[in-house]
């Protein structure tokens, strides 16, 4: 997203309503089976469920270039670029003591794919 307009920032929007959503299911069925869940809020950049900080994360942060992600400084605002996507992503970071490796996970992205198959926003 690195133009601006009327149509990007209700793109924006509804991208940031429908993740809130998706790490809110996430988070709770990481949560049921007993593994510590949090994610970032996309408006405040704080976290979701966990005290409030005066810490932000918000989606150019220089903490994602450790993830992988790299910030262009466009001048007037900066912009964050995945590795494969390029410009045009909206990027939502999910927190867990889960490993990688947790079954959870794998039941997770089966019933995600299985949400795409209804909603190609997901």
């Amino acid at each position: 997203m690195s133009k601006w307009s009327d149509q990007v920032d209700e793109e924006r929007e509804m991208k940031m309503e429908k993740f809130v959503q998706v790490a809110k299911e996430i988070c709770g069925r990481l949560k049921e089976e007993g593994f510590w869940a949090d994610f970032i809020d996309p408006c405040s950049g704080t976290p979701y469920y966990g005290n409030h900080t005066n810490s932000t994360m918000f989606e150019t942060d220089e903490k994602f270039r450790s993830l992988g992600f790299q910030i262009e400084d466009l001048g007037c605002c900066k912009v964050i670029l995945h590795p494969v996507y390029g410009k045009n992503v909206f990027v939502g970071c999910i927190l867990t003591n889960a490993s990688k490796t947790s079954i959870v996970f794998e039941e997770i992205f089966e019933d995600m794919l299985y949400w795409g198959e209804d909603d190609s926003s997901v």
